[in-house]
């Protein structure tokens, strides 16, 4: 595997264990605030070490009691992000070895279908790496498109 698809499979799953920290779907609505009693209409709230916050709207009043906030929310990460992130490593997979695949002239914006890519960084993962520009890892020479 090359290092740019070592990266962003590293990146993905990083994305994935973050979805494991995150709560949600288990609100009802119009649930009176547990700092100052009003109704509220939403609440937010993030998972993470050591300890869990919790944000209501339209108060804006945080707690981070974990016997008020389970009786607000279990833990449900977004199923949508979850399934992008699976797409996103089947991609890099598919991609991370020798294989015919398109290359892409930025400059260009010429297309190249099905050039023989021998070693792994083709033009779809470096795509795929674009968002992770700043990232202290990514390899601006090498990974560029």
């Amino acid at each position: 595997m090359s290092d740019l698809a070592e990266f962003l499979r590293a990146r993905y799953t990083e994305q994935l264990e973050a979805q494991g920290r995150i709560s949600r779907d288990a609100y009802q609505a119009d649930a009176p605030c547990p700092v100052c009693q009003k109704p509220t209409w939403g609440m937010s709230v993030y998972v993470g070490d050591p300890s869990r916050l919790a944000k209501f709207e339209p108060c804006e009043h945080e707690i981070n009691d974990p016997e008020q906030l389970d009786q607000f929310q279990e833990p449900a990460p977004d199923p949508d992000v979850l399934a992008d992130l699976d797409a996103k490593l089947a991609i890099v997979d598919l991609h991370a070895g020798p294989h015919e695949c398109s290359s892409y002239d930025a400059i260009s914006r010429e297309i190249n279908a099905c050039q023989w890519v021998p070693g792994g960084d083709c033009t779809t993962l470096r795509l795929l790496a674009k968002p992770f520009g700043e990232h202290r890892d990514y390899k601006v020479e090498e990974w560029a498109v």
